[in-house]
């Protein structure tokens, strides 16, 4: 980085250690980022507080919004680290990179604030972060994940794979992986096509459940828009790490359809219980003090 670039996070920090002993003295509130997954984002919220020597009411609910959308920043960083891109590793892992790390530094500068809400006394924002943007700072350096020539659906065999896991537990990664009972890979970024990965993702999750049990083929559910869905309930067993095993059966059967639907990500997870977030757990949303500075 040139000396002429500021250095995002090196602000961040001063904020931090400012909250160290501002929030001892006027308590802090416990914010749980969220991985909305149905929604394909990252959320979270900021807190701040202007200094005491601001006198003017405008100029201190200014500042305490500042250091709102700095405490936002900060939290989504320290969340997003945690969240999983395949079984074995975390986004942590890929900021090694250095395009990686600067991708996804940019992408948090650029943060949608969806809301903000001033007591006279605190600024509170929630904002969110879409998960493309944290999928094209990863994409190249999953092994395994290219540029693929993407088939059209021509109306033979299934168009897509339903995976109805019902209420069993299910923690998602970035990288979806399907392995049959026999241990052979039925789905993961070896199958994707990457640029689709990037703008859609490895799969879609939908909260609720569907009728059918087993292998169907035939009519849609009534949540699905069109197509003619490969439906899997039965047999299906999910790992701690989220990998989920189908039966050699279903394998042979996605193997061999005439569409391979998993080129495009054509695949859904349907559970009664949609998984929301991510393993980082709560993380603190402190009362901060906006160094008395310029404008940045």
């Amino acid at each position: 980085m040139r000396k002429s670039q500021k250095p995002f996070f090196a602000f961040l920090a001063a904020i931090a250690a400012l909250v160290t002993s501002f929030s001892a003295a006027e308590g802090s509130d416990l914010v749980e980022p969220l991985i909305l997954w149905s929604e394909d984002r990252v959320t979270a919220a900021g807190q701040g507080v202007a200094p005491e020597s601001v006198e003017s009411p405008g100029r201190a609910r200014l500042m305490a919004r500042r250091a709102a959308v700095l405490d936002l920043k900060r939290n989504l960083l320290e969340f997003v680290n945690g969240i999983s891109i395949q079984s074995t590793t975390t986004l942590k892992d890929f900021m090694a990179y250095d395009e990686v790390k600067t991708s996804v530094e940019g992408t948090i500068r650029g943060v949608t604030i969806e809301k903000g809400t001033w007591d006279g006394q605190i600024y509170t924002v929630v904002g969110y972060l879409p998960m493309k943007n944290l999928r094209g700072a990863v994409a190249s350096k999953v092994p395994d994940l290219k540029s693929r020539e993407v088939p059209a659906y021509e109306g033979t065999g299934f168009d897509r794979l339903v995976l109805n896991l019902g209420d069993r537990p299910f923690q998602p990664s970035m990288i979806l992986t399907v392995v049959s009972r026999s241990g052979k890979q039925v789905y993961g970024a070896s199958f994707m096509d990457k640029e689709t990965f990037v703008e859609r993702g490895a799969f879609s999750l939908e909260e609720g459940e569907v009728s059918s049990r087993g292998i169907s083929w035939g009519s849609s559910p009534a949540w699905a828009a069109e197509g003619k869905p490969l439906v899997i309930s039965d047999d299906i067993s999910v790992a701690q790490d989220g990998t989920l095993t189908i039966s050699d059966e279903a394998a042979s059967i996605i193997e061999a359809n005439g569409f391979d639907f998993r080129i495009p990500c054509n695949v859904t997870i349907i559970s009664k219980a949609a998984a929301v977030r991510g393993d980082s757990g709560k993380v603190r949303v402190a009362k901060q003090v906006l160094p008395q500075q310029g404008d940045r």
